[in-house]
């Protein structure tokens, strides 16, 4: 439950879900290699070539399978000569798996692009999701248990050489507390490792309760209940099911109207996308972006969208200028030519275009605000200069990238 809860900051309809997918079906052949090596775990190969045409996430294999060589290396230099075999068997499976991942249509250069993209101190910046958690949400909450606790028991694996999981949970805290869009491979790696240490914990401490202690029941409960979910059964695809079928109505058009405009688009639809004509020039929120690319899907053009390493640094730095009311904002608006702006009603910008006499709100909902720009009044000099003073009175915090300020 706290894995899940932990995960759950990264849960948008993006295709990281097959990363998450593929984590944990990556780190399920590995353990089951680890406890009787067969030929199956050269399964990982294939399965990384597929990867790496789904999403950018699948060097987190890389990792993982890195992370696990490394420790059976410490097992073979600290003692342990059967190690040695161990270590052979995933460093080459890293290798293998490592060539797969340039079986795509941009060979070497899609990891160039990543490269690039990570490295990028604009996206590191500027996108949410790219930096450390804040630990004021319910769910880095619960990683934040996951994280201590995960971060204590350490130093018991390492005293049991057990290398391999202590390197896991160490590397991969590291990198959800670098970036909090790794908390989910975090939960993953980590929860079943945890889990199991605790559980060993457990048995030792209970084992020699009586049954008539508290421990001691709890101790025969948690057997009782543990052997259930080892049993298959229908149920649980049943269950799933059901849920599906039940929100198959809403699905996949249930955008939460708390984080986007979609009353005020529901309302202005002939306006942001007529029927007939050209389609207006929109400027937005890169997130609200993607909503307006969905929604009115192959006619809809934005300034800006979530595909932050498409659009570079140039764009990205102007649509933060815009965001903010940067000093440039009407420079930047008047050389795109927008005819609308869907914007958050927090934006700085929001208020300099209600002063703008260019501008009219077409709709305000409280969420976001609808602008239509007058044609027949351009701006002139004057209130260029006038409204550069109004910017300098208003506060300038810039909004990240991802729709929150």
């Amino acid at each position: 439950l706290l894995a899940m809860g932990a995960a759950s900051v990264h849960y948008l309809a993006r295709p990281h879900i097959f990363t998450l997918l593929l984590v944990a079906a990556s780190l399920w052949v590995l353990e089951r290699d680890r406890r009787r090596p067969d030929g199956w775990v050269w399964a990982l190969a294939p399965l990384t070539v597929v990867w790496a045409n789904l999403h950018g996430g699948f060097l987190a294999i890389l990792a993982c399978i890195g992370m696990v060589g490394a420790g059976y290396g410490l097992k073979w230099l600290t003692g342990e000569t059967e190690a040695r075999s161990r270590f052979l068997r995933y460093l080459g499976l890293g290798a293998v798996c490592a060539a797969g991942t340039l079986v795509n249509p941009y060979g070497y250069q899609l990891h160039v692009h990543i490269a690039q993209y990570l490295r990028s101190s604009w996206i590191l910046e500027a996108v949410e999701e790219f930096q450390s958690p804040k630990f004021r949400a319910e769910n880095m909450l619960q990683f934040e248990v996951l994280l201590f606790v995960g971060l204590g028991l350490t130093g018991l694996l390492l005293a049991r050489r057990k290398f391999p999981e202590a390197l896991l949970v160490v590397f991969w805290a590291q990198q959800a507390l670098a970036s909090v869009r790794h908390a989910p491979i975090f939960a993953l790696v980590a929860a079943p490792i945890l889990a199991t240490e605790l559980t060993e914990l457990w048995h030792r401490w209970t084992e020699r309760k009586s049954r008539a202690s508290i421990a001691g029941i709890l101790r025969d409960l948690s057997c009782e209940f543990s052997r259930i979910p080892m049993r298959l059964s229908v149920w649980s695809p049943a269950l799933v099911a059901t849920l599906a079928l039940a929100n198959g109505q809403n699905w996949p058009k249930d955008f939460p109207e708390i984080r986007f405009p979609v009353a005020l688009v529901d309302k202005n639809v002939e306006v942001l996308a007529p029927k007939t004509g050209p389609m207006p020039r929109i400027l937005s929120s890169d997130q609200w972006g993607d909503y307006l690319i969905y929604r009115f899907y192959p006619r809809m053009r934005v300034f800006v969208d979530g595909r932050s390493d498409f659009y570079g640094q140039e764009y990205g730095k102007e649509y933060i200028h815009l965001a903010g009311g940067h000093f440039s904002w009407q420079k930047v608006a008047d050389r795109y030519g927008f005819d609308l702006a869907l914007i958050p009603a927090e934006w700085p910008l929001s208020e300099l275009l209600k002063r703008d006499p260019a501008w009219r709100v077409r709709q305000d909902d409280g969420l976001g605000i609808l602008f239509e720009r007058r044609a027949s009044l351009m701006k002139s000099p004057h209130s260029a200069e006038r409204l550069d003073r109004h910017s300098a009175q208003i506060s300038t915090g810039v909004p990240e990238l991802g729709g929150k300020p």
